[in-house]
């Protein structure tokens, strides 16, 4: 198989996701033997942690394996996450790694559109994880799933493991090549609260962002505006509530107007933060007044 995996193209974060009993272990495990990748299976550290006596309601389980990931990719090591991985915050998190850490990330969602034969798989599937309880069929189908419009499809259904295989290589090779990540300002005191991502979308020709939380307290009051040098203002981004640790801030960036006369050019490449506002939580009764300029 031609799986994208030729070491000189680099190391890649790879977010496998999809329903419980699509396949996405059963890929997970062998594509990781075939190039060497790191997989890290999320159920199981979510049953670790139960078995351990841990309450398990947040997503502590996807917080360690985002830990593990960028640990393992720093090391050079190419991850696999696999997961259900059901909901905009939860995909935020691996675009958050691989921005920091500057490598591809590519998304996988594994389906099975034969409904029978995806029953069939739920209900006949043996659980490989010590303690972990499988979902009945009810469970799968009443469990919240959000649409993910920018990951690789991948259908399971009526297909050999080997053709599943060759397809989830052919969406490695073609991976996003344009992910970056700069710290912002959040205030003249704390030079280094939060992070902004922005992700190239080659098939809209247009960047989304992602506002990141990097300190242990929740942010209030955030808003972003981007100054660039070409004269170009995509923004300001609405300014939204609270912004929670564990909870990236997804959204996309407008096109923006132009300015009468552009900014001088500075000779940096990013893009200029000009506001950002955060209070910390005990002071949430004054998130209403104007934000401090930059």
């Amino acid at each position: 198989m031609t799986d994208g995996s030729d070491p000189g193209r680099g190391v890649l974060l790879i977010a496998l996701g999809g329903l419980p009993g699509v396949g996405k272990s059963t890929i997970g495990t062998l594509l990781a033997r075939r190039i060497g990748a790191v997989h890290i299976r999320i159920d199981a550290i979510e049953q670790a942690m139960r078995n351990a006596g841990l309450k398990v309601s947040r997503p502590e389980g996807y917080l360690a394996a985002r830990s593990l990931a960028e640990d393992n990719l720093r090391s050079g090591h190419t991850v696999i996450v696999d997961s259900v991985n059901p909901i905009a915050i939860t995909r935020n998190y691996w675009h958050a790694t691989a921005a920091r850490v500057a490598i591809d990330l590519v998304e996988i969602e594994v389906v099975c559109s034969d409904k029978r034969q995806h029953r069939q798989r739920v209900e006949s599937r043996v659980s490989d994880v010590y303690g972990l309880v499988l979902p009945t069929w009810q469970q799968v189908l009443d469990r919240r799933y959000e649409p993910w419009t920018t990951a690789h499809v991948v259908d399971t259904s009526g297909r050999s493991l080997e053709e599943t295989l060759s397809q989830v290589g052919a969406s490695v090779r073609q991976r996003q090549p344009l992910r970056l990540w700069w710290p912002i300002a959040v205030d003249k005191h704390r030079r280094r609260g939060t992070g902004l991502i922005l992700v190239f979308d080659p098939s809209q020709s247009a960047f989304g962002r992602t506002v990141e939380n990097t300190t242990r307290q929740t942010l209030c009051a955030v808003r972003v505006e981007m100054h660039l040098s070409s004269g170009l203002e995509p923004g300001p981004a609405p300014k939204e509530p609270a912004l929670r640790p564990e909870n990236p801030l997804p959204g996309s960036c407008p096109q923006g107007e132009k300015r009468s006369r552009p900014r001088q050019r500075t000779g940096r490449s990013r893009p200029a933060v000009h506001s950002f506002e955060k209070r910390e939580p005990a002071r949430l009764n004054r998130c209403g007044t104007p934000p401090h300029r930059h």
